[in-house]
């Protein structure tokens, strides 16, 4: 057989009676034309690389450093990883449904007014408490209005109680309940005003979206999947977010908008969207995210896809040690009274920020999918 100089191709040039010849694992020969060419379109094997410098990004080696990213990687460039970060939305992977009646919460010890919590709850549930806006586990439940949780809290009278369903699904429609065009570049949406369907969706959504805000000053888009109260249906850059406007009759997110006509509140039940990586007004680009001096962290009950979050401490108090100076003034020998009690809010030491609290002791870090790659795959 004699020897043929091997071409490189184009496989957008390739005709079906183009093909190659591959040597199978039993030894056997078989050709491949190329229609069947043009339907493989790549080839990958499973690869782990740790780099020490950073890449220069390019349309044949799309590797992208998360500290100096473009700012906008447009389709052109990125033909298939700008549609997927465009598609990507924030979601959760659950879902809540509202309990019956209303609790009241001090510390471990639940509380409740006209509810039937154990017919509509077992030992184990994870459950989200309004006014207290956190998640914990039902530990035990000992009639419809007595029952215990397993971290204490403090919930007045009238909170609300939600059940949560994990889900390998992302719950990613999130709800309104009224909007206002308050001017030709602005309109407002009330987050579960006279509503709590979807509350701690709502709810954990808003403080996600506030959190990516602080992180470096940059909101990212939602979407409108539909037109409601005179709003198109489209992608709107936000402008605000005040999470304490969670089912109150104040407006929770603000957006800009072009060319709208001022109208009064439309009440209704409407559906919203978050894109992270989305530009609003744009198709083909999609926005990179910086991510420096901050950890990699999965989603989960408080962490929301796509999101940034800042760095915060879950607040503690301590036991006071009192001196008992009446000991010491009759000359007896003076000791220390130890008692429960609140020191306060933590505070700057005008060296360093204002110390940040939360649910959870949680690193300055971007919320990201994680994939382990295994083995080939074809496209």
């Amino acid at each position: 057989m004699g020897s043929k100089q091997i071409q490189d191709f184009d496989t957008t040039t390739l005709v079906d009676t183009d093909y190659i010849v591959v040597q199978t694992s039993s030894g056997a020969y078989k050709k491949v034309d190329g229609a069947q060419l043009r339907e493989l379109r790549s080839v990958s094997v499973g690869d782990i690389e740790v780099t020490l410098r950073n890449r220069t990004l390019s349309s044949d080696e799309p590797y992208l450093d998360l500290a100096i990213p473009s700012r906008n990687l447009d389709i052109a460039n990125f033909l298939d990883y700008v549609p997927y970060l465009r598609a990507i939305k924030a979601g959760l992977k659950w879902t809540s449904t509202q309990v019956t009646g209303t609790i009241t919460l001090a510390s471990t010890a639940m509380t409740g007014s006209a509810t039937n919590l154990s017919a509509d709850l077992s030992a184990g549930n994870l459950v989200f408490i309004g006014t207290l806006n956190q998640f914990r586990y039902m530990a035990t439940i000992t009639s419809t209005t007595a029952a215990t949780v397993d971290e204490p809290g403090t919930a007045a009278a009238g909170a609300t109680l939600f059940k949560i369903t994990k889900s390998t699904a992302y719950n990613d429609d999130f709800s309104f309940t009224a909007a206002q065009v308050t001017n030709s570049t602005s309109f407002s949406l009330y987050i579960n005003y006279g509503d709590n369907t979807k509350y701690p969706e709502n709810y954990i959504l808003l403080r996600a979206l506030a959190e990516a805000y602080a992180y470096d000053r940059e909101y990212c888009s939602i979407t409108l999947p539909s037109s409601f109260g005179g709003i198109p249906a489209g992608d709107y850059t936000i402008t605000s977010v005040t999470l304490a406007n969670v089912g109150s009759s104040s407006p929770a997110i603000v957006c800009q908008c072009s060319g709208l006509s001022t109208g009064a509140l439309s009440t209704g039940s409407g559906t919203l969207n978050a894109y992270p990586y989305r530009i609003a007004g744009s198709t083909t680009t999609a926005r990179h995210n910086e991510l420096t001096d901050a950890a990699l962290m999965s989603d989960g009950m408080y962490n929301v896809l796509g999101m940034r979050t800042r760095d915060y401490g879950q607040r503690i108090t301590y036991n006071n040690r009192i001196i008992n100076t009446a000991a010491s003034a009759a000359g007896g020998t003076s000791h220390f009274v130890e008692k429960n009690g609140t020191i306060g809010d933590p505070v700057t030491d005008n060296v360093n920020e204002t110390p940040r609290t939360g649910p959870r002791t949680h690193p300055r870090s971007g919320i990201f999918n994680f994939y382990a790659y295994v083995g080939t795959y074809t496209e």
